[in-house]
């Protein structure tokens, strides 16, 4: 799940198909098709496990949009858990309905960004928010009236876990020690190693590495930062730190790293180019 594009937004999220566990507000949630979570924008989403089938659909809400349709209900919301997050079950008619409506907003995002001048993008923009508002609203309602679904509860070896990976998620940019999770978690870093390799398979130590290197990689991927910047905002106290680091997890040092990602996508665009002539041609 690419929880950086959901960082600072208000999501209804609804799992379409399969399976998966996710974190929520510090709560395991088991999602499985029709089950629909409200996520504020204070919380974020941290996915433990999916399986082969798993899809999902996301209505996203900035937010002011978000709390603009929130705060109103605030009293209402609280009684509801809406606070902390919330899931429900929803019939297949409302998983066509939310579909539907996800649809429509896209579409109309799609429109703004194809639209030019500021008075017809400005009516654009309140028409997004409105769809994007009345959709929260009804399918608050429609949830309030559903079964509620639970969190999971866990044992201690689970709820170390749990807590270990939200934290992780939280502050991975400036703790790379095991021992600060340990402490986190109040046990031995041996014991927590333990622990936490008997149910994620992997030791501490690989996933902080793992999600370092997941990041480092979108940051090389995706933005035109220098190597030098990726390390400061990933927290390498020097660029040859972070070099080594990433030859050693990856294989190659980030600048070889970047140009052949940047190589692969430029045969991709020539690939494309060739197909979409070839179809003008007739050939």
């Amino acid at each position: 799940m690419n929880n950086k594009a959901f960082e600072g937004k208000g999501k209804m999220l609804l799992c379409t198909s399969g399976s998966s566990e996710i974190i929520v507000g510090g709560q395991l949630y088991r999602m499985s098709r029709g089950v629909l979570c409200f996520v504020p924008p204070v919380n974020n989403v941290v996915e433990l496990s999916r399986d082969g089938c798993y899809s999902q659909a996301v209505i996203m809400a900035d937010t002011k949009v978000f709390y603009g349709v929130i705060h109103p209900l605030a009293d209402i919301l609280v009684k509801w858990r809406m606070r902390h997050g919330a899931c429900c079950m929803l019939s297949e008619d409302n998983i066509a309905l939310f579909l539907e409506r996800k649809e429509d907003i896209e579409r109309k995002r799609t429109l703004l960004e194809q639209t030019a001048g500021e008075e017809k993008r400005m009516i654009l923009r309140h028409i997004i928010t409105l769809l994007v508002q009345e959709t929260v609203l009804e399918f608050i309602h429609l949830a309030m009236q559903n079964d509620a679904v639970p969190p999971e509860k866990v044992d201690r070896m689970d709820d170390i876990t749990f807590r270990f990976i939200y934290s992780l998620h939280q502050h991975y940019k400036t703790e790379r020690r095991v021992e600060y999770y340990a402490t986190e978690a109040n046990l031995s870093p041996s014991h927590f190693t333990r622990i936490i390799k008997s149910r994620m398979g992997r030791t501490p130590s690989a996933m902080i590495a793992m999600i370092t290197v997941a990041e480092a990689k979108t940051l090389l991927d995706s933005t035109s930062k220098s190597i030098k910047e990726i390390a400061a905002e990933l927290n390498f106290p020097e660029q040859y730190t972070f070099r080594k680091f990433f030859k050693l997890h990856v294989g190659v040092p980030p600048k070889e790293y970047r140009k052949r990602m940047a190589s692969r996508g430029d045969a991709e665009g020539v690939k494309k180019g060739t197909v979409s002539g070839c179809a003008v041609k007739g050939c």
